[in-house]
């Protein structure tokens, strides 16, 4: 409940400052920009011509990131479930003389959470 609550007063913090934020960092670009200009406005040009190329590089890194990402969260969850039902199931898995099949199970979701770092 605790998460909860902190994730919405975030959420709450994050919307009610983000139209403010933007204004201010507009503002500061914006002044950033001018003073710079009447310094030296070809290196002003020299500093500003390569800000597109450097944003598609950082969204198209992210987007390879973010996708390795999901997949090591996927295999991370596989193996945090097989722990947790054995842990869970302990007594049932030694009644039934089940360890070896759950240590296979265990050291099979490690070696595929492993795989995701070998892409």
């Amino acid at each position: 409940v605790s998460r909860l609550t902190n994730d919405t007063d975030q959420m709450q913090n994050v919307l009610n400052r983000a139209p403010e934020n933007l204004v201010t960092n507009l503002l500061r670009l914006v002044i950033s920009l001018v003073l710079m200009a009447k310094q030296n406005v070809l290196l002003t040009a020299v500093s500003v011509v390569p800000l597109p190329f450097a944003f598609f590089l950082v969204k198209k890194t992210g987007q390879v990131v973010g996708k390795y990402g999901v997949l090591q969260n996927d295999a991370l969850a596989r193996v945090n479930a097989v722990a947790s039902e054995a842990i869970a199931n302990a007594r049932a898995v030694q009644l039934a003389g089940a360890e070896q099949t759950e240590i296979k199970e265990y050291k099979s979701a490690i070696v595929g959470y492993l795989d995701v770092f070998k892409q």
